[in-house]
């Protein structure tokens, strides 16, 4: 069969070409004329799919190695009887690895500690969830907004309303991009909301860029100099605010969920529904955590919180990732498109005997493996 593929998909000439020719391009550019013949198509959130690409190819598969499905128009494909597979959750461990990393600079940088605030969570899907045990296990306060779940969930006696759930010190954004249906999330943070945040508010987009309206943060950054915004996504990918990015305290070219794990769950995710498609025996291959061990070096004055800023920025250093104010769409590319995959903290080692009390269980709250 022929295989159209996004070449910056991780492992994905070595996943699918004993399956028939793969054509790889890149994501921006699959056209309709490189799909007419294809069987399947293989993309990134960067290709949109929909009738304009599809409709006068032979594709019955489209396999999309990304947690999100904005960029599929799925109603055109169920129509067309097309088949389709994502990747829920596959990045979801390394975007709350992101949130951290972030929160841990953020101290560092303005001599607070993250470890005392009330941490609102929109969205408790794969990734909310998953921030939510982590916040749990270290006995750090928060609340969760998420209209879909009930009183069965694991953390209902923290749902709150989305008006409480923004009063919060820190919000961080975990939802999906629609824009129809009873709580669309297309700009469900308006210029309204930014300036209700109370004073000093962290606010953390790891989602979807259209989900903050972006024109509205750049205009209440100008006057509400005590909000300090973490983005990693934007509106416009990759042709985004200069002028925004100048304001917000840390922005990153949509690389909070590119860890070498979650990359190569998303591909084996697509493999799957691949194989489940076209009736093909899944070949058998399993991820292994790594044994990366961080070495504590005490200082006798350091905090608690302190070492744990410090554990966590060298796990990941997330102001490496953090975008110049002059960059340009091709840059903001490239960026991700080469990006060096970064461990997750479950692959680090830390030796417990070198770690003061109390940090240790908060430690291994956080992701990281003691020995």
């Amino acid at each position: 069969m022929k295989i159209v593929a996004d070449r910056d998909i991780h492992g994905v000439t070595d996943k699918f070409s004993s399956f028939g020719e793969i054509q790889l391009l890149p994501g921006r550019d699959i056209a309709p004329e490189h799909i007419e013949d294809a069987d399947a198509l293989l993309v990134r959130t960067i290709t949109q799919v929909n009738s304009e690409l599809l409709k006068n190819s032979s594709v019955s598969f489209v396999g999309t190695a990304s947690a999100g499905i904005d960029h599929l128009d799925i109603k055109w494909l169920d129509k067309n009887a097309i088949g389709y597979c994502h990747a829920p959750g596959c990045n979801a461990d390394a975007v709350v690895d992101y949130f951290f990393s972030a929160m841990a600079l953020l101290a560092e940088q303005n001599n607070w500690c993250w470890l005392d605030k009330t941490v609102g969570i929109v969205g408790c899907g794969n990734v909310g969830s998953r921030l939510a045990n982590r916040l749990s296990a270290m006995e750090v306060p928060f609340a969760v907004y998420d209209p879909f779940l009930n009183s069965a969930h694991n953390h209902a006696d923290n749902f709150r309303s989305f008006e409480e759930v923004m009063q919060c010190e820190i919000v961080t954004l975990h939802t999906p991009l629609t824009s129809t249906g009873p709580y669309p999330t297309y700009h469900m943070i308006n210029a309204q909301i930014l300036d209700s945040l109370s004073r000093n508010t962290i606010l953390v987009n790891a989602s979807r860029g259209a989900v903050v309206d972006n024109q509205a943060l750049d205009s209440v950054l100008k006057h509400r100099l005590d909000i300090k915004a973490v983005l990693d996504v934007w509106e416009d990918e990759p042709r985004i605010s200069r002028s925004l990015l100048q304001k917000v305290s840390l922005g990153t070219p949509h690389i909070a969920g590119y860890s070498a794990k979650g990359k190569f769950r998303a591909t084996q995710s697509v493999l799957e529904g691949f194989c489940k498609h076209f009736s093909i025996a899944l070949p058998s291959e399993n991820i292994r955590a790594g044994n990366r061990e961080i070495e504590v070096n005490l200082e006798a004055e350091e905090k608690g919180g302190d070492l744990l800023n410090k554990l966590i920025l060298q796990a990941y250093s997330i102001s490496a990732d953090s975008l110049d104010s002059s960059v340009t769409s091709t840059d903001f590319d490239s960026l991700r498109n080469n990006y060096e995959f970064r461990a997750e903290f479950s692959d680090y080692l830390i030796a417990t005997d070198k770690l003061p009390a109390g940090i240790s269980a908060k430690c291994q709250g956080l992701g990281f493996r003691l020995y």
